[in-house]
Formats: structure tokens, C-alpha cells, sequence
């Protein structure tokens, strides 16, 4: 590899073109001979010499360890460990990838049972799944060293495509085919484990750099949301089911449509945190969100109060799972949603109906859709438990036909004739 030294020596070249400062047969400067004390200019080139000595056992050190360990030094790793200027860990001898990740993890979970949101580790599991499938794909052990774009191009492809159930053995946990949003949280999450690993100084800058710019890479797809406008909400409330499971997943789906909060908050749902509200006229939910610890400010709606007294109090309890099939078997069952939409099955690549691409989530959806065009957007983000503008503009459904009230602003007061 070439490297730059930072040593400049004399330009002059003999009649075959090879400097004459350079000693071509010892690989070094060619110092001067000299009788008693040493010329300044000697004592430059010694000088020079030493900074081009030390460089090169640097670098030496830094590959006879690397191969002890039994990998490879690739020249843009050991280019970026030459140019870092703190001393990097090369101890991996007994500390292999999955060693520093599983560490990682249980950083994560200790940061998130001390604020009581364990369910916030199941990206990070699912993406530690992941890295161990890839391996497999790879069949060649992952090793800090290697990651680079190269390899962060082959992990995002692994990403894209379909999976097996089985390499040999070995049992598949990832499907593949996954979507943008869920690549990028896989690379958020690869990017603040490269973090960590830089404040073990395990890896160099360079490489935690590398890893956190890729990720930028990957930009969300625009999909079609699928959301209830109000009309659509009373007449799924009014709807008669036969069966009681399905009664259920109703009212819990328009409790999430009048009210915005997560599912987890759903089912974390405490009737202690409701309040009356300081105009005295009605009642907000007022609970920290188990996602960002920011305040819910929800002003309750007379429907969100019928169903609460409705279960006194106690909504029933589901898992997002059981309650994705439910509420799409649901609305199916009304009729009222069976219109086609842009998105497209996973596996098919047939259009849905709007039944099918509609899941609890899409309760938030509604609720920030159908407000923000009446409501002030500070008030909305207190309703929402939001802290960024950005974070609430992504729950809109720009789908929606645009309004023609907002421009008569424009129209003259006195009425043209038609022409």
C-alpha cells in the first residue's frame, strides 16, 4: 500500500532517474558520512529517518497482529488505524463480533429496564438475529475489521432479498424482502454499535464514520397510507357484529383512532391517569408515552368515553400480532373498506384492499390525519406526545383529497359572471 509519511526528501535525480538522497539498496535515507560533530542537516535526516522507522514498525505491529489473531489486514483498515491518533484496541483474540454485540445488548437492555422499556429491545435483538443469518449466508465468520462499504452493500442486499428456512442446519430467523423503514432501523442500530465500539476504542473514527454515513443511503419510500376519515370511524363504530371477539377489536381500533396514542399504550392503558380537564369541560389522558417518555395530552371524545365505561374501565388486552388479523377480518366484514389501494402484497406484488393494508398503527395514523388540518400543531403535539414537527409529518396521509375552503382567501368579495 502507499501511505504518506508526511518526509519529504531532495527532488535531484542521478542520469537513471532515481533520487540521489534515497539509499535504494537499505530501503532508507542516505546519510552523509561525517567526521566529529554532526552537520544540522545530518541530524534532519536522522530525524526524518526516525519518523519513517517508526511509521513502519507501527504498521508492521499492527499486521503480524492482525494474522495472529487470524485475520486479514485489508490496506484501507490498516490506513485508517496508521491516520488514527488514538491508540486503537487490536486485542480480539478472545473477543470475536457477536462478543461485542451481545455486550452491547445487554448495555441496552440495563439502560432500558432502568426506564421501564424493555419492549424498546426488539429491534436490537431482531437485528443481532439478522447479523447471525447473514454470517450463515456468508459462510465466513464476521469480524470487526471487516466491515466496510463493501460489506455494508452486501448486508443491505442479504436485507432485500427472500430468505430460506434453513441454511443447511442452521434455521433461518429473518424472512428477507424487508422495507426501507426496516432496513434503516437494522444500519441505525448497526451505526450505534460501531459508536460503542469507537468508545471502546475497539474501532477507529474512520470506520464508525463509515458505518454511520452508509446508513444515510437508505431513504424511506413514500407508501400510501391507509386511514379512516371521521364518516368512515362512526359508521365501523355503529357497525352490528355477530361475534364478540370482533365487537372487541372494533372498539379497540376506534379507541385508537379518537385518541392517537401507540399500541403498547393501549395495552398500558391506566384509568388513574385520566383528569378532568382544567377548563372543566371534559376529560384528558394525561401518562407519559412507554416509547419517549413524553406526555400524552389527550382530550377524551364522548365515543373514547362510551367504550371506556363500556369495559369499565379495562380495555380488553391483545397482542399486536392476534390484533393486526382481527381488526383486518373486521373491517372486512363491514364491507365498507374494500376498495384498492397502491400497496402491494409482500409476495404476490398484487394490489390490497384497503382492508388488508390497514393495521391497529394505522389508528394514529387517522387520529393525527384527520386533525391537523383544524387543529393548531402545537396543540396536536401535545395531543400526540411529540416532540419534533418531522416525527408527526410522517403519520399524515398526504393521500387525502385536497380542500378547496382554505383558498377562497384568494376569491375577490365581489362575484365574477361566468363568461
Amino acid at each position: 500500500m502507499r501511505y504518506p509519511t508526511g518526509v519529504s526528501i531532495d527532488p535531484q535525480k542521478d542520469k537513471d532517474g532515481k533520487f540521489t538522497s534515497w539509499d535504494y539498496k537499505n530501503n532508507r535515507l542516505k546519510l552523509p558520512t561525517y567526521n566529529g560533530k554532526k552537520p544540522m542537516l545530518i541530524n534532519t535526516l536522522e530525524t526524518k529517518q526516525q519518523r519513517i522507522d517508526d511509521l513502519l514498525n507501527r504498521a508492521n505491529s499492527l499486521i503480524n497482529r492482525s494474522f495472529s489473531n487470524g485475520s486479514v489486514m485489508y490496506p484501507n483498515y490498516l490506513e485508517s488505524l496508521l491516520s488514527h491518533k488514538e491508540t486503537v484496541q487490536l486485542d480480539r483474540d478472545n473477543t470475536s463480533f457477536f462478543d461485542y454485540f451481545n455486550q452491547f445488548l445487554e448495555r441496552k437492555r440495563e439502560h432500558f429496564n432502568a426506564r421501564g422499556k424493555i419492549i424498546s429491545l426488539k429491534d436490537y435483538n431482531s437485528t443481532l438475529l439478522l447479523l447471525q443469518d447473514f454470517e450463515k449466508y456468508k459462510n465466513i465468520d464476521i469480524r470487526i475489521e471487516y466491515i466496510n462499504n463493501l460489506w455494508l452493500e452486501d448486508f443491505v442486499n442479504y436485507m432485500a432479498t427472500k430468505h430460506p428456512k434453513y441454511y443447511g442446519d442452521y434455521k433461518v430467523h429473518s424472512q428477507g424482502e424487508m422495507k426501507d423503514s426496516t432496513k434503516k432501523k437494522r444500519l441505525d442500530i448497526l451505526a450505534e454499535f460501531f459508536t460503542y465500539l469507537k468508545e471502546l476504542k475497539v474501532v477507529s473514527i474512520e470506520q464508525e464514520e463509515t458505518v454511520r454515513k452508509f446508513k444515510k443511503r437508505i431513504k424511506k419510500q413514500q407508501v400510501q397510507k391507509a386511514t379512516l376519515d371521521i364518516p368512515e370511524i362512526h359508521k365501523l363504530y355503529k357497525f352490528k357484529f355477530a361475534q364478540r371477539h370482533h365487537e372487541q377489536i372494533r372498539d379497540l381500533f376506534v379507541f385508537l383512532c379518537l385518541t392517537g396514542i401507540r399500541f403498547q399504550d393501549l395495552i398500558e392503558f391506566d384509568k388513574n391517569f385520566i383528569k378532568k380537564s382544567k377548563t372543566g369541560s371534559g376529560y384528558v389522558y394525561v401518562k407519559a408515552a412507554s416509547k419517549t417518555s413524553l406526555d400524552y395530552n389527550i382530550p377524551l371524545c364522548q365515543i373514547v368515553l362510551e367504550i371506556l365505561n363500556k369495559y369499565k374501565f379495562e380495555l380488553p388486552k391483545i397482542t399486536g400480532q392476534y390484533g393486526n388479523r382481527a381488526i383486518k377480518e373486521a373491517l372486512q366484514i363491514t364491507g365498507l373498506f374494500d376498495d384498492i389501494t397502491q400497496n402491494k402484497h409482500k409476495y404476490t406484488k398484487e394490489n390490497k384492499r384497503r382492508f388488508e393494508a390497514i393495521t391497529l398503527h394505522k389508528g394514529r395514523d387517522s387520529f393525527i390525519t384527520n386533525l391537523v388540518d383544524t387543529t393548531p400543531l402545537n396543540e396536536l403535539m401535545k395531543y400526540t406526545g411529540h416532540k419534533k414537527l418531522s416525527t408527526l409529518q410522517g403519520y399524515i396521509d398526504k393521500k387525502r383529497p385536497v380542500k378547496m375552503d382554505y383558498i377562497k382567501v384568494f376569491d375577490m368579495k365581489k362575484r365574477i359572471p361566468k363568461p
